[in-house]
């Protein structure tokens, strides 16, 4: 009796229990990845759900209600086919410290305010990956058309490898740009000075509007200082910008952060600017963007799936006692289950969901005179 007891409660463990998650160099980008990033619609963000706080071992973490607002697609470039004012800066093999492996397209930049101000545009940044560390070695752009590079000095580690629940780093990094006279004619030097501190503060389970993911999360606070130096007449000051932090939830082989949640540092907290996701779905457009162009929408309940069984609610116009053909796709776009089911009088049907692992699905409905719905279904591990 014992030793049956001690295999079951083994068997609970080994079951319930995920693996932890550790990253590494080898869940970094390679170069010429592509990524499809989902931006999450921030007017129909519930701050109530968020729980940015909430964190620890073996969590799980559900954030499967985000609304996809936009998507874009992050392409890790060889910096060797970039401007040669970059390649100057990024692939000097004799700086190694600044020699780059990839780098990416980001948003243009604006800088300063008033008399100081500037904009960097067609900006690169440029990252650096070893056995060792994960680190932004500076970034490129272009200023009134003219490219230039800005490598940090010290660089900014943003991983110390290999990563773990329970570490914590520490680093600093600093860059600065001569701008060009503006419509005041001053010539002046714009610094940026960060400390990051990485906190991997947890571990678990995590879902996201594309799929479920073991993940390690890491919290990064970033501490900058802004400075700005006139040449004209040798004065200069500095100024604290508000804490910058990174909510970041990675998965092994991912190459980016499944989840980024970005916000400032405020009175009240953390105020949230901006949540973005790692998305592979090959449509452009989410679940519900795609039921709204199409003739209709189904309604599914309940939603994450709790049970056998879920209900569809159609809105379509089918009538009770109608058959219908329902499909279920997995994120890639294959079928996973398919089948018929009639209408009831209360116009739901009852669809087979018990064969479904953990992950965000599709399920699309047709009828005889070719109506079309579609709706998306959530599955929690188990």
């Amino acid at each position: 009796m014992k030793s049956f007891t001690l295999t079951v409660i083994f068997l609970f463990f080994l079951t319930a229990v995920k693996p932890q998650v550790s990253i590494m160099q080898s869940d970094m980008p390679d170069v010429d990845d592509t990524f499809r990033i989902s931006s999450a619609d921030l007017l129909q963000l519930d701050t109530t759900l968020l729980k940015l706080d909430s964190t620890g071992a073996n969590y799980y973490w559900d954030y499967s209600w985000l609304v996809r607002d936009n998507q874009r697609v992050d392409t890790f470039y060889s910096p060797w086919f970039l401007n040669l004012v970059y390649n100057y800066y990024f692939t000097n093999p004799f700086d190694q410290d600044h020699f780059s492996t990839y780098a990416l397209h980001v948003p243009d930049m604006d800088f300063g305010g008033g008399m100081y101000q500037f904009q960097l545009t067609d900006v690169y940044d440029f990252y650096r990956e070893t056995s060792g560390g994960y680190y932004n070695v500076g970034f490129g752009a272009k200023i009134n058309g003219i490219p230039q590079g800005f490598p940090y000095d010290p660089t900014d580690e943003i991983y110390d490898f290999v990563v773990e629940y329970g570490n914590t780093t520490t680093s600093y990094s600093y860059w600065e740009a001569e701008a060009p006279s503006g419509m005041f004619g001053i010539d002046f030097t714009y610094g940026r000075k960060m400390t990051r501190k990485n906190y991997a503060d947890g571990w678990g389970m995590l879902i996201t509007p594309a799929d479920t993911f073991n993940v390690l999360r890491i919290k990064s606070v970033m501490e900058i200082t802004d400075t700005v130096y006139n040449d004209s007449i040798g004065f200069g000051y500095g100024f604290d910008r508000p804490d910058l932090i990174h909510y970041k939830w990675l998965s092994k082989n991912s190459g980016v952060p499944v989840l980024l949640v970005e916000a400032e540092d405020a009175m009240l907290g953390p105020a949230v600017n901006r949540i973005e996701y790692y998305d592979p779905w090959i449509n452009p457009i989410g679940f519900d963007e795609i039921a709204a162009q199409e003739n209709g929408r189904l309604i599914l309940y309940p939603n994450p799936a709790s049970g056998k069984t879920i209900f569809v609610k159609n809105t379509l116009g089918i009538l009770a006692g109608d058959d219908l053909q329902y499909e279920i796709h997995d994120f890639t776009g294959k079928t996973v289950s398919a089948g018929k089911v009639t209408c009831h009088l209360t116009n739901t049907f009852v669809v087979d969901c018990q064969a479904l692992g953990a992950g965000i699905y599709s399920v699309a409905i047709t009828d005889n005179q070719h109506n079309y719905g579609r709706g998306k279904l959530v599955v929690p591990g188990k």
